[in-house]
């Protein structure tokens, strides 16, 4: 059996109770996608700083940043692009061996949700989707829809097609960007 970890690096400031939320959420989410796998959800682990922690190729690594201006992303990959009205981003290496970076903007989730916590938990699950895949756009269209459409907020839901799209990948190994922070 192997073991994933979700790891949420929480360089915005978010309040304490919003990430507990964020982090039920998120680990709800990834249970339904590795139910009936090999695999087992070690849990979704809120960090404010890289010191001690270990990310794995099987593990996922998304940021909160403020806005894009603090962008993680954007100092790791010169082919990112960003239009301004997203509410995250994420970039990847077009071949083996796969590396990838994902972060979500404070700014937009907090100007644009009234359920915080459900529009994170459901922009991150979207951008580590990518991460996984390492696929653009496309993931809109082979994702499953849900929370792999071209826009998700805290309204969006888990599908099966999500899990059934994830489940396909699991096993593809992923080196995360791990910025200083």
């Amino acid at each position: 059996m192997a073991d994933i970890t979700i790891y949420i690096a929480n360089l915005a400031g978010v309040d304490d109770d919003t990430m507990t939320n964020v982090s039920n959420l998120l680990s709800g989410y990834w249970n339904s996608v590795l139910w009936s796998t090999d695999y087992n959800l070690t849990g979704v682990k809120v960090v404010k700083h890289n010191s001690g922690i270990s990310v794995r190729k099987t593990d996922l690594l998304c940021y909160i940043v403020p806005n894009f201006t603090k962008s993680k992303v954007k100092l790791w990959s010169t082919k990112s692009t960003y239009n301004g009205t997203d509410g995250g981003l994420t970039a990847y290496t077009d071949s083996e061996p796969w590396k990838s970076a994902s972060e979500v903007y404070a700014d937009v989730v907090n100007a644009t949700a009234s359920d915080v916590a459900g529009a994170y938990a459901n922009l991150i699950f979207h951008e580590l989707m990518h991460n996984k895949g390492t696929i653009g756009d496309e993931l809109h269209n082979i994702g499953g829809y849900g929370l792999a459409s071209e826009t998700v907020d805290a309204t969006s839901a888990l599908s099966d097609g999500n899990c059934t799209f994830l489940r396909g990948i699991l096993d593809k190994e992923v080196t995360q960007y791990v910025a200083s922070f």
